[in-house]
């Protein structure tokens, strides 16, 4: 009788060991396959600033296109400029859009007119908590630089 009840549990701990393994397994795929779609999703956007200062560098005029923004579903956005906040290295193109798709790309207009215009020009972004864009929001303190370049201005 004592081994019969030494045989069930032994058995349901070897049963809840396999869970937690399983569940943990999945849960760490979980994570790294996050961690890949915001690396992909962050290279994207850094392409699109390279693409931004190729085209301010060798740009004769201060009215050359620069090249739209296509999201998977077909949305187009354009290039408005560029946030730089020096004190927490962080530097990406603000899109025209604001979508669902093109939040994860880069910050976006979210409201207003356009850059160095009168009137308020709201910008959005994601929050990736250290992975990229406004996660480190927290460390700024009053009197920090925040820079937004136009498309006439760099």
């Amino acid at each position: 009788m004592i081994t019969s009840i030494k045989y069930k549990k032994t058995k349901l701990y070897t049963l809840i060991l396999i869970v937690s393994l399983i569940l943990l397994i999945a849960f760490i795929i979980y994570y790294c396959l996050l961690y890949l779609k915001i690396s992909k999703v962050s290279k994207i956007s850094k392409n699109i600033l390279t693409i931004y200062d190729i085209q301010k560098l060798y740009a004769s005029n201060t009215n050359n296109n620069l090249p739209k923004i296509v999201s998977e579903t077909g949305n187009v956005a354009n290039i408005l400029g560029v946030i730089s906040i020096p004190k927490l290295h962080l530097r990406m193109p603000i899109l025209s859009e604001c979508t669902d798709e093109f939040l994860k790309i880069a910050p976006v207009k979210f409201y207003g007119n356009s850059l160095n215009s009168a009137g308020n020009f709201c910008i959005a972004g994601h929050n990736y908590n250290n992975n990229e864009f406004f996660s480190n929001l927290v460390d700024l303190e009053n009197g920090d630089i925040i820079l937004l370049y136009t498309l006439d201005r760099f």
